[in-house]
């Protein structure tokens, strides 16, 4: 009787250790909260149940990557076939499939930057002169272009106000917008490298760069905006014309 005892007792004690392991590991390790299924609905963890391993690291690194590379191009590609669609998708919540809207600005605006000087070299090693003149309004200062987004996405709240986009939507829109300008910029300065082009003035060069930015934009903000060719073309021109009127009435007669 006393073995039967002792032996029922420890079972009771390895069912109770047993039980402690489940619930213990049906606990999100990042943010403690019980968990659904294999990943944590709070913090978006993946339930980890075993030791840190190298194979666990390497593996870790790769899906990092390529979660990263595969909604980076998906967002590029996108954005070239149908400008407008990736901001729908990010307006109404679906936040995987695409790059955040400001995260994209600083890719591209990182792209940009470290492609710049990479072609100028090229372009002066290969003595393409016409694409060495072309580069020099790569030079816009980045700062100026998150002024852009914020100043136009704005004045685009009241020119396209019964559309019904808030601020912030107006803002989204914005990012992945010039963020895609952005990248046809550097694809532009790609191409001018790689094919001689003529010898153009600098001031030609930023009117030709301008016409295709604003061609893209029109694209895109027609579909998004919902509107008729002429009344999209005509806002965003008094877009881009309220900003300069302003600035030559304050260097007039204010400054």
């Amino acid at each position: 009787m006393e073995d039967r005892a002792r032996a029922l007792e420890a079972v009771e004690i390895n069912s109770q250790s047993t039980q402690m392991n489940a619930v213990e590991s049906s606990i999100c390790l990042n943010c403690r909260t019980v968990l659904k299924g294999k990943y944590c609905h709070e913090c978006g963890q993946k339930l980890i149940k075993d030791r840190l391993t190298v194979r666990a690291v390497f593996m870790d690194v790769v899906a990092q990557i390529t979660k990263w590379d595969s909604s980076l191009i998906r967002t590029i590609v996108t954005l070239f076939r149908h400008p407008s669609e990736v901001a729908f998708a990010y307006l109404v919540g679906q936040r995987q499939l695409y790059v955040a809207p400001v995260r994209y600005m600083i890719v591209a605006l990182a792209v940009e930057f470290a492609s710049t000087p990479l072609l100028k070299w090229i372009a002066d090693q290969i003595g393409n002169v016409g694409a060495q003149v072309w580069l020099e309004q790569s030079g816009i200062s980045y700062s100026l272009r998150f002024l852009q987004v914020f100043v136009l996405s704005t004045i685009w709240r009241f020119l396209f106000r019964n559309i019904g986009y808030n601020i912030a939507e107006m803002y989204a829109f914005g990012f992945y917008v010039f963020s895609q300008i952005i990248m046809i910029n550097v694809i532009i300065n790609m191409l001018a490298v790689a094919f001689p082009i003529p010898e153009i003035s600098h001031e030609l060069s930023i009117a030709l760069l301008s016409v295709v930015d604003f061609v893209f934009l029109a694209l895109a903000a027609q579909n998004f905006f919902a509107r008729t060719w002429p009344t999209t073309i005509t806002r965003l021109l008094l877009s881009y014309i309220a900003p300069l009127a302003l600035l030559w009435v304050w260097i007039k007669y204010i400054d």
